[in-house]
């Protein structure tokens, strides 16, 4: 594996967290040692799950609850299990989310 590009953020995050952050510049962490560290970390932990993700799959779980399976055949358990994540279902809550923080970040409809 070549390139800072190749590290997951999240394992650079994690890295971070996991070593003296405060005391070497953030740059450390892209070079060298930390690099191998974040590299090490993201093959063998997993990659956090987004927070919207989790709250879009409830969201998905409690409508198909909601309908009984009259119109939505995926069961509640695959939504909230992720087996649906690539789903409309979830994927329009999720933007519905994001949206809606915008919206709130803004002070409202545009």
């Amino acid at each position: 594996m070549s390139g800072v590009e190749q590290v997951p953020g999240w394992a650079i995050e994690r890295a971070q967290i996991l070593t003296i952050r405060d005391c070497i510049p953030g740059e450390y962490y892209t070079h060298g040692v930390a690099r191998a560290f974040a590299r090490y970390i993201a093959a063998h932990e997993e990659a956090p799950v987004d927070p919207l993700l989790i709250e879009a799959r409830e969201i998905a779980a409690m409508a198909a609850e909601r309908d009984g399976g009259k119109r939505i055949a995926t069961s509640p358990e695959a939504y909230r299990s992720g087996e649906r994540d690539d789903e409309p279902g979830v994927l329009d809550v999720i933007e519905g989310i994001k949206r809606g923080i915008e919206l709130a970040k803004t002070g409202g409809a545009a």
